[in-house]
Formats: structure tokens, C-alpha cells, sequence
């Protein structure tokens, strides 16, 4: 009588799961679904990269909005997403080392002043933004780990004759134990890019 009991009530389900796979409700669900590892819950600690480069990941020109706020300084942007332990992490971080307030559900788009340079200051937020930022993240997810948090910081850099966009980006808690060694990372690296901007932004032309 219980198997029979079981068989039925799995028949339900079997049932009830292909109405709702036929109604577009189960795709409706997954296309929501944002399959971004965080790089804290599957406990992976990236290899961190300082390299700049030139070239975005999919081969195609840097967007406008990167090369327009280019013309008054070096930009840094954090891509996030609601359910990440490692953000949560780097949240006041980046808050603390560019003395900003933000929610996390927010579009952040600031101009901030860091040591004396002009500094474009992103927050991207993947499961609250627009498509133009959303998929900005995949022409800057230079070790192909697409994983968050990511950082990515972009200057300017001298290309055989030209001067062009030119950036990095790390990735997660930046294999650093402690809060106040990951802000100091973050901060080096942003010095990096406003003496490469200083060094190259009379010849650039977005």
C-alpha cells in the first residue's frame, strides 16, 4: 500500500514540474538565476594578477562610458551581486578607502577626488543594474574566473604609438587574512593607475 502510495505521489510531482517546465514558469526562474560563482562560498582563493592589459576578454572596444570618464581620470569599479559572503567582506573596504556611502541594491556612479586626481568610481551591483553594466564585467574578468567580488581599475597606457585604456582586475578577498592589508592593496593599485594616468593622459583621445 505504501509503494503504491509513493509511486502516485511521485506521478504528481512529475506532472505538476512538466506543467510548470511547459508554462515558461521554470525558464521565467532560471533566466533569474544569476550563475556567478562568489568567490568566499565555494572558498576559492584566486590567483591575484596585477598585470595590466590592453585587450578586453571578448575582443571588443572598451564602452563609451569607460572611455569618456577616462578623459578626467583613472576609474574603479566593484562588481557584486545580493548573495555574496566575499563582498559583504568588501563592502567597507571600498567605502573606507574612498569615504563613500552606498546600499548595496544601488547604481553607483561618483566622482571622487583621491589624493589630489579625479577619480570615477563605479559600484555594479549584477543582480540591480543595467545591461551595460551588467555585461561590462565580462570584457573585464581578465584571469577568466568569473567569480566575485571582482575589482577592476583602468588608466591609461602607451600602445606602440597610441594611447589607449588600459587595466587590471582582481578578484575576491584578494588573498589578504586581514581588512586592513586588503584596503592597502586596493590602494597601491589605484596609485598605480594615477601615475600611469599622470604619465599618459595628454596623448589620449577616447
Amino acid at each position: 500500500m505504501k509503494t503504491l502510495f509513493a509511486i502516485q505521489l511521485g506521478l504528481i510531482f512529475l506532472v505538476i514540474g512538466g506543467a510548470l517546465y511547459s508554462s515558461g514558469v521554470y525558464t521565467a526562474v532560471q533566466d533569474n538565476i544569476v550563475e556567478v560563482l562568489c568567490l568566499s562560498c565555494i572558498k576559492l582563493e584566486p590567483r591575484i594578477s596585477e598585470n595590466f592589459t590592453f585587450q578586453t576578454m571578448t575582443g571588443v572596444p572598451h564602452p563609451g562610458f569607460i572611455r569618456e570618464n577616462l578623459t578626467t581620470g583613472p576609474i574603479f569599479i566593484m562588481y557584486s551581486e545580493d548573495v555574496c559572503p566575499a563582498c559583504e567582506e568588501m563592502y567597507p573596504i571600498v567605502k573606507d578607502l574612498f569615504k563613500v556611502e552606498f546600499e548595496k541594491t544601488e547604481i553607483v556612479v561618483d566622482h571622487l577626488t583621491y589624493k589630489g586626481t579625479n577619480v570615477t568610481f563605479f559600484y555594479v551591483n549584477i543582480d540591480h543594474t543595467t545591461d551595460q553594466f551588467r555585461t561590462s564585467r565580462l570584457l573585464y574578468d581578465k584571469d577568466q574566473i568569473d567569480g566575485l567580488p571582482m575589482f577592476t581599475l583602468i588608466t591609461l597606457g602607451y600602445d606602440e604609438g597610441t594611447v589607449l585604456p588600459y587595466y587590471t582586475s582582481v578578484y575576491g578577498m584578494l588573498t589578504l587574512p586581514m581588512p586592513e592589508q586588503r584596503e592597502a592593496f586596493l590602494a597601491n593599485l589605484l596609485e598605480d593607475c594615477i601615475h600611469l594616468y599622470h604619465d599618459n593622459r595628454i596623448g589620449y583621445q577616447p
